[in-house]
């Protein structure tokens, strides 16, 4: 039986998901794959996908806010993905509409900007809401979104806000992460060492995601269900 697609850029997202599916039929859990960060990674994830026979795409995990009315920890479903050439990819309403009314809070009505490279500081934050009216961020939703549309499946995006749009992200941060989305806490210590300055932001950045990975940790079974298209049958739909 065909299955939904996820797509991860962090090895916490993909295994915090695989909890939350672990309610499911083995036959009908999502297929979860962890790209690690940034859109050439979540290409070869897609590459993957198309050996895979499945229902819909999810861009699932953390993002960036770039509106300043955004908390950390916010959920999103975002209505279509932009980059900065306003390329628009438009997410699927129905299955949206679906995990939202599952959901103990509805999403606030937003838009997601799909960037190239990490968004770190408040001013190009602030630009990017200015100029796209977009109201968070990542690296990986508008190369999932636009694989999704090239291959005609329906796509949704289903993240929560870690850094807000009045908070920095420090070089040791970026250098934490590794190439296959998991963390390495060398690579922030090296480069904290000679920069400390850098350690009230990179608390800061992890309290923010340890909000955002709470509200993710938390959604709730029907939503879930609704997440992998399970009709009340209990079988796909």
């Amino acid at each position: 039986m065909s299955a939904i697609a996820v797509i991860t850029g962090m090895q916490s997202e993909a295994q915090c998901l695989d909890k939350l599916t672990r309610h499911l039929p083995v036959e009908i859990r999502p297929y979860i794959h962890c790209a690690g960060p940034g859109p050439d990674r979540a290409a070869l994830a897609c590459a993957a996908v198309d050996m895979q026979d499945v229902l819909g795409l999810v861009s699932f995990g953390v993002a960036g806010g770039l509106d300043a009315a955004l908390v950390s920890g916010t959920l999103l479903l975002p209505a279509a993905v932009i980059t900065s050439d306003n390329a628009m990819v438009e997410t699927d309403t129905q299955w949206r509409q679906e995990i939202s009314a599952a959901l103990l809070e509805k999403p606030p009505a937003t838009l997601q900007m799909g960037v190239d490279h990490p968004v770190t500081n408040p001013k190009d934050k602030e630009r990017l809401f200015r100029e796209y009216g977009t109201h968070a961020v990542d690296m990986e939703s508008h190369v999932i979104a636009h694989y999704a549309k090239k291959r005609g499946l329906p796509c949704i995006v289903l993240r929560a806000v870690a850094d807000t749009a009045n908070d920095t992200i420090p070089e040791a941060a970026l250098a934490g992460l590794g190439e296959t989305g998991n963390v390495v806490p060398f690579q922030v210590i090296r480069r904290l060492a000679p920069n400390p300055s850098q350690l009230p932001a990179l608390l800061q950045l992890a309290r923010d995601s340890k909000a955002a990975m709470k509200s993710l940790k938390a959604i709730p079974i029907p939503a879930i269900d609704a997440l992998c298209r399970i009709a009340e049958n209990g079988g796909n739909r």
